[in-house]
């Protein structure tokens, strides 16, 4: 940690060098102006690479493909013969848990710190993105998923200003311009589905729905050279990214047979473009909020959206999405098979469950039990090995909830209890995390096709032949009189008999 001074040469210098800063204390840099305090403490962040200066989000990316070509290039060269990891045989039969065999651009998952978009800590996040609110904007989120950079106040407004033109070119997705209200195709898709199907599976089935890969397709019908198929998957996916939110909120819609109000398209960032179309499918009760309240809860959706932005590429929905991602360069049918491989996530408990068990917990000690009573609850469920929603096993306290958490805590005191803000339906509050982590997996698509990068293509070999692989290697060693397996000096055994 450093103290400087406000200065502009030494702003300038941090820009160019990659360098940036994060406040440690938890005021307001407005309220240090105003006291006039000029001496703030901060500490030093490194972004990868020097940022861009451009307020378009292409030519932003423009500028970082090559530097990472060069980049992979040499790297691959130094290190392309370098074991990463060993696989034993329990690794396989554990479905290859921990083993780093993946390549994700966008983030990781750090042993100390949780989830890390682009080299940053979901703490670090929330101090350096710019902020609408009192939350960081999706749009910066994704621009910095993509680029690598923490972008401006003046980058962010930029995409949301895109998105919103983006999203009036494609309105026949979910506008009917005959009825005046949220419609569409996707719309039309969903009104002809059973009830049966669950919200997860309507979104899939409206995303599948979607031509959401047109520039692309007309790329490859007429001859276009490999590598700039980047630039077509690009707008494909920025259309659907601009609409996805009308596009999640007519699941809501078409499950409730609440009258529909018309719908104005404004420039809306993309969580107060979301909340407007749940307000005009009736979805939620935000209509009666005050409008601190519907502040309050653009702002924690903000935030939601930002820390659930991106998962582990090792997630199933993060790498089913990036599987399909490469193998057909459509970002709604990724984002479809992504839906499908969510629903279960994440696997320590879904909202619907957590919500259940909160219910049950509630019933049987209170809304507001003493520590030792809820103590010996959970501690007699924990060892008659009940499995309880919303708890896992983990090295670490992930960054995700305890940024979530200090943030209720800091602005919504008063509440015994998380309610939501009028969400109540936890199946459909599923789709929130599907329409979050869908900034993530349409960054690394866009950079798959970018790098050119192959599709997974693992070996694949039936237990018996593993079997006899092992069962032929023991008997070459026993042959040459050596022992098999890892083990130099195979262990002695005493017999009974």
């Amino acid at each position: 940690m450093i103290q400087i001074w406000r200065n502009a040469k030494f702003n300038e210098l941090l820009k160019s060098t990659g360098l940036v800063l994060i406040r440690i204390n938890k005021r307001s840099l407005s309220s240090d102006i105003a006291n006039g305090n000029n001496s703030i403490f901060l500490k030093l962040s490194v972004t990868r690479g020097v940022p861009s200066t451009s307020n378009d989000l292409k030519e932003a990316l423009c500028e970082k493909i090559p530097v990472h070509h060069d980049l992979l290039r040499k790297f691959q060269q130094l290190h392309g013969l370098d074991v990463v990891s060993q696989i034993t045989v329990n690794d396989i039969y554990r479905g290859l848990d921990g083993v780093n065999a993946l390549i994700r651009e966008t983030s990781e998952m750090d042993t100390q710190n949780g989830i890390k978009y682009r080299g940053l800590s979901i703490p670090e996040i929330f101090d350096l993105l710019p902020r609408k609110g009192k939350s960081p904007s999706p749009e910066a989120v994704f621009w910095l998923l993509l680029t690598g950079d923490v972008p401006t106040q003046e980058q962010t407004e930029s995409l949301i200003n895109d998105w919103t033109q983006r999203r009036d070119q494609r309105r026949d997705w979910w506008f009917s311009e005959s009825s005046g209200n949220l419609g569409g195709v996707v719309g039309n898709v969903l009104k002809s589905l059973p009830p049966s199907v669950p919200p997860v599976g309507r979104l899939a089935i409206a995303l599948t729905a979607l031509d959401a890969d047109t520039r692309y397709k007309k790329a490859v019908q007429s001859g276009a050279m490999s590598y700039t198929y980047w630039e077509h998957v690009y707008e494909d996916s920025m259309e659907l990214l601009a609409s996805l939110p009308a596009i999640v909120a007519l699941v809501s819609a078409c499950e409730s047979s609440r009258p529909q109000i018309p719908l104005t398209l404004e420039k809306y960032d993309w969580a107060e473009f979301f909340l407007d179309c749940l307000r005009t499918t009736g979805d939620t009760n935000n209509n009666n909020f005050t409008d601190a309240q519907k502040q309050s809860l653009t702002d924690f959706l903000r935030l939601y959206i930002a820390v659930n932005a991106d998962d582990d590429g090792g997630i199933p929905g993060a790498h089913v999405a990036q599987i399909m991602g490469s193998s057909q360069f459509d970002a709604s049918r990724a984002l479809a098979a992504a839906v499908l491989a969510y629903a279960n996530e994440p696997t320590s408990g879904t909202l619907h469950q957590y919500m259940d068990f909160l219910v049950q917990l509630q019933n049987a000690v209170g809304r507001q039990p003493k520590n030792d009573i809820l103590q010996n609850f959970v501690s007699t469920l924990v060892n008659r090995r009940y499995q309880i929603a919303g708890h896992k096993v983990a090295q670490f306290e992930d960054t995700r909830y305890t940024v979530l958490r200090d943030y209720v805590k800091r602005h919504v005191p008063d509440d015994p209890e998380i309610k939501f803000y009028g969400l109540k339906d936890m199946n459909y509050n599923q789709l929130m995390l599907c329409m979050s982590r869908a900034l993530g997996i349409v960054a690394q698509m866009i950079w798959t096709s970018a790098l050119n990068a192959p599709v997974e293509r693992p070996r694949a070999k039936s237990s018996h032949s593993y079997f006899n692989e092992f069962r032929l290697d023991q008997s070459h060693r026993q042959r040459r009189g050596k022992p098999s397996g890892k083990h130099k000096n195979p262990p002695k055994h005493n017999r009974s008999d």
